[in-house]
């Protein structure tokens, strides 16, 4: 205003009598994070919060996206508790045609027939329910590929197929075979590698060659998956077979309820005659083998033919060996039973040895097993089989002859494998001396050809599976987010939060943990021990605090020993123990405390269970009888010691913890090491890592409440939630009771997972429900691409309005091509989120990995200190070199809120992140 007077509607007059209507833009203000803290109500309006960890830009502002759960809690209090949950799927795989077979739990069954709800099978062999199914798409691209199995598939040309190239099996031979160039010894670099490992290491033996060779090995990059049309185009490389598809370990399937025994059976199938309860045998090994079964084989009237007979059965209608054959469906029409190609792996292969033991024999080149039938049907079945124990079999038709005469067709399915699956002992000799081949060659299925087929109708599915890999075919062939967090946890350990990474599977955060400085914790067979039973710094804590806080940390300690033995106890039996069961274990515990000198083990609660003391006999209410006791507690007692005897979880928490954790810096527990086959074994340890670390949390916040220890701040991240939530019924609750922690303490917590399906895929109502909390109660659900099917599960909870789920499917959408250079473009989602906080607006913002970032993620080679530790600031010339122009100070004021960087600068350092 002009003197206290308006302008007028269009402007002030000028000189000219035209009138300013150009209003100059305000100069940028640049300012650091504290400072733009007091202008929260203005940059809210743009959607661009400037509180926390720069993170990004936001994708419609341009502006700068600060957000970590800790700062929008603590300083902000823009959120309710300092918690953010992350959900985000690679882009899915497209259609199949709709007369493909696929497999699931109750047999084959056709594309086309599937429905939301259905449980088919992942790539680790275990079931996975459906949470979508597309209309029938026509008008599709089409191409049939061959397998080397002989199994054709038609797919439409953007299905996505995860394989294995020439160059990826190239590198994976050089990293196993080509020898590491070390230095000589003797040099100054030996003796201070030398030094320090004496340190670091102790008493351990190591030679010095181990610890001075330089390893050349490449890090293997991350699988990404191609479009069928793209595999097509590079079908060839170098002469061979360029694509290739690993053979899935084996289905993960319950012990069945059998009719008759599967070995009795699989002999029947093999020399039995189709019309009655009759075989032809000439091997005594196969007789006694039924005879075990409890099945009566008694020689007949015929050359080699033996009756058999259900005992007690003799001249009863409906209930002899004929009545099950006939039950079975088998008889007059030989075949394996769904119930049979759908058992456990022990009843499967029972089933196998009794067919080869008939019909099988031992190729002299190469031991190739083989099983030769003359009904086409039975030959597919027992292809199905061998490919569900997780061979990979081949089936090929010829002539039958005798005697130089053509006896009809025959098919013949023959696989190679050291394993034993013969049950006759000389079969199984001739397998051993004969067997020879590659085991490297026959873990794979080879796409040998690619045709562009006539359209036809083709439908895809989504599975809960977050890899989103399910089989397909009668051969079961495999078809087809954390990077948002890693920059939270680097830019909070610039303000002096600890990362606590409690389980990495890939891994992702290991590299970032070392580059911090931090411990790395490796767990998994052979690889280290973790005690459930330890009370880690609990119990030093105890003796250091007094009244109410010494009890508090005490039953804290308890209840997540308790809690932990019940959670390994539910996944070895895939459900929870009875609630007379944990009353017991409770009390146990609560004896070995006051009986046990040092740290417990698994072992000596094992040991208090079976000695019975009148505590523990009394909350077992065994009425004063020990009968009456040991019965109430065999099934507790059995767990256990399949705990500590190394049976599916192995001999991980029967000893002592091998490597105690660190709490005054970041923290990871590796358990990359463990194969993804064992998902057992990958949910028990990854739920004893959160109980371990949940509890050092714990003691630290109770010894600064005390003012015994510096207040530390942490930020725990969850990743593969649904690993272990899917692991045994009951677990959601032992997750809930593990992770609770004050929020009032300054301890962030972030839980990663792929899609709400993960969590609504459980088998039982109730534990959905309490997954799905998990989701409501978090401070902030930041979300990268997802499928449009998964919108009905994230609305459910996440309020999103209709241009946000667009967003949030165009983000999944499998890659393009780039008409300039002919390749693939970049994903359209990749790095892309959209940070929700309640009902508000959702904030789309794009994460870029910095050059530091990328260094670390992958050599963890060019991370730079100073040699104090301190970071450097480095500057970049035009050429690439850099020069260092700043040492930066853990003290120094400055580096408590990260100011706008310079872009001709970065920072490579423990705190620094690049823009």
């Amino acid at each position: 205003m002009r003197g206290g007077r308006r302008p007028m509607p269009r402007g002030w007059p000028g000189p000219a009598r035209g009138y300013s209507t150009y209003l100059q833009a305000p100069q940028e203000w640049r300012g650091t994070t504290v400072q733009v803290c007091g202008m929260w109500p203005f940059s809210a309006g743009t959607g661009s919060p400037m509180v926390g960890v720069p993170i990004g830009r936001n994708i419609l502002s341009g502006a700068t996206m600060c957000c970590d759960p800790i700062s929008w809690f603590m300083r902000a209090k823009l959120i309710s508790n300092p918690s953010v949950f992350v959900l985000g799927k690679p882009g899915l795989g497209k259609a199949l045609d709709v007369e493909t077979l696929i497999p699931t739990p109750d047999g084959l069954r056709r594309m086309a027939d599937l429905q939301p709800g259905d449980f088919v099978f992942g790539a680790d062999g275990l079931p996975t329910a459906i949470v979508a199914v597309s209309e029938v798409m026509t008008d599709r691209e089409c191409w049939e590929l061959t397998f080397s199995s002989g199994e054709t598939i038609v797919a439409d040309a953007e299905h996505l197929w995860v394989t294995e190239t020439v160059e990826d099996r190239r590198r994976a031979w050089v990293e196993r075979n080509v020898p590491r160039k070390r230095l000589p010894a003797g040099t100054d670099t030996d003796l201070a590698t030398v030094g320090a490992a004496r340190t670091r290491l102790g008493a351990e033996a190591i030679s010095v060659r181990d610890l001075t060779r330089n390893d050349q090995r490449a890090r293997t990059p991350e699988k990404a998956p191609v479009t069928t049309a793209r595999l097509a185009s590079s079908l060839v490389a170098g002469g061979e077979a360029n694509h290739a598809v690993r053979v899935i370990p084996g289905l993960v399937l319950r012990e069945a309820k059998l009719a008759l025994d599967p070995y009795v059976l699989g002999a029947w199938l093999g020399d039995g005659h189709s019309a009655g309860p009759r075989l032809t045998t000439m091997d005594q090994g196969i007789v006694e083998r039924i005879r075990a079964a409890g099945i009566e084989c008694e020689p007949a009237t015929g050359h080699l033919l033996y009756q058999l007979t259900i005992p007690g059965t003799y001249r009863q209608k409906g209930v002899g060996f004929t009545a099950v054959l006939r039950q079975l469906g088998v008889l007059g029409d030989k075949h394996i039973p769904t119930s049979y190609l759908r058992a456990s792996d022990r009843q499967r292969r029972e089933l196998l040895a009794g067919l080869l033991d008939t019909d099988g024999t031992v190729s002299p080149a190469g031991g190739q097993v083989q099983y030769t039938s003359t009904c086409r049907r039975l030959a597919e079945d027992v292809l199905e089989l061998i490919a569900s124990l997780g061979y990979r079999p081949t089936l090929r038709e010829g002539r039958a002859m005798l005697a130089g005469r053509d006896c009809g067709p025959k098919w013949t399915v023959g696989f190679t494998t050291t394993d034993e699956v013969f049950g006759l002992e000389r079969k199984h000799v001739v397998h051993a001396e004969r067997t020879i081949g590659n085991p490297a060659r026959t873990a794979r299925r080879y796409v040998v050809a690619a045709r562009k087929v006539a359209s036809r109708p083709v439908r895809c599915i989504q599975v809960a599976n977050p890899d989103g890999l399910y089989l397909a075919g009668r051969t079961f062939i495999t078809t087809h987010n954390s990077t948002i967090i890693r920059r939270m946890a680097l830019g909070l350990a610039g303000y002096g939060v600890m990362p606590l990474v409690l389980g990495d599977l890939k891994p992702d955060y290991k590299d970032l943990v070392v580059a911090l400085g931090g411990q790395v914790i490796e767990l998994g067979r052979g690889r280290g021990h973790l005690n459930v039973l330890d009370p880690g710094e609990s119990r030093r804590a105890a003796l250091r605090l007094t009244g109410s806080a010494r009890q508090a940390i005490q039953a804290d300690a308890h209840g997540r020993r308790s809690t932990m033995v019940s959670a390994l106890i539910s996944i070895m039996r895939s459900a929870p123990p009875t609630d007379r069961e944990e009353t017991i274990l409770d009390e146990a515990l609560k004896v070995l405390d006051e009986r046990h000198e040092g740290t417990p083990v698994l072992r000596d609660l094992l040991q208090v269970v079976q000695e019975a003391p009148d505590r523990v006999r009394d909350v077992a209410l065994d009425r004063g009888s020990m009968d009456r006791y040991r019965q109430i507690t065999e099934g507790l007692e059995a767990s256990l010691i399949g705990l500590v005897g190394g049976g599916r979880l192995g001999e991980i928490f029967s000893e002592q913890t091998d490597q105690p954790m660190k709490m005054d810096r970041p923290v990871v527990f590796d358990v990359s090491n463990i194969d993804d086959s064992e998902t057992n074994l990958q949910a028990a340890v990854m739920l004893a890592c959160w109980s371990y670390g949940f509890g050092a949390v714990a003691v630290s916040q109770a010894l600064a409440d005390a003012g015994l220890e510096p207040r530390r701040h942490y930020f725990v991240i969850l990743d593969e939630l649904w690993r272990v939530l899917r692991a045994g019924r009951g677990l959601v609750d032992r997750v809930d009771a593990l992770t609770r922690l004050n929020r009032q303490r300054g301890v962030g917590m972030a839980m990663i997972s792929h899609t709400m399906s993960d969590l609504l895929a459980l088998e039982h109502s109730e534990d959905r429900m309490k997954a799905k909390g998990f989701v409501e109660r978090s401070g902030m659900v930041i979300c990268g691409g997802l499928p449009r099917a998964e919108m009905e599960n994230l609305t459910a909870v996440v309020p999103l309005s209709g241009e946000e789920q667009n967003m949030l499917i165009g983000w999944q959408d499998p890659p393009a091509w780039d008409p300039a250079t002919g390749e693939e473009a970049a994903p359209p989602g990749r790095g892309n989120f959209l940070v929700k906080v309640g009902g508000r607006p959702g904030i789309p913002v794009h994460v870029g990995l910095t050059s530091v970032e990328r260094e670390i993620n992958d050599t963890n080679k060019l991370w730079k200190t100073g040699a104090d530790g301190r970071p450097l600031k480095v500057e970049i010339a035009d050429d690439g070199t850099e020069e260092v122009v700043e040492e930066y100070t853990f003290d120094d004021p400055a580096m408590t809120a990260l100011p706008p960087p310079d872009p001709t600068t970065r920072v490579v350092a423990k705190t620094g992140v690049d823009d």
